[in-house]
């Protein structure tokens, strides 16, 4: 089911928000990518990768992302 515009609404102050946080400071960005296995691609601004990362993050812990049996 797509998302309603409500929450796309969220996602979108969302990834304003960690965007203007992420931007404040490179070493912000560097920090939490770092996390993980997979290299960054140095073609990718890090601060947009960071908040796209959190954006995934938000919708993987969605209830409606979890299948519950």
């Amino acid at each position: 089911m797509p998302p309603r515009a409500a929450e796309l609404a969220v996602l979108h102050r969302a990834y304003d928000k960690q965007g203007r946080h992420l931007s404040r400071g490179p070493e912000l960005a560097d920090k939490l990518l770092k996390v993980g296995e997979s290299p960054v691609d140095p073609k990718f601004d890090k601060p947009e990768l960071a908040a796209w990362t959190m954006i995934a993050s938000i919708i993987l812990n969605l209830d409606e992302t979890i299948t519950k049996s």
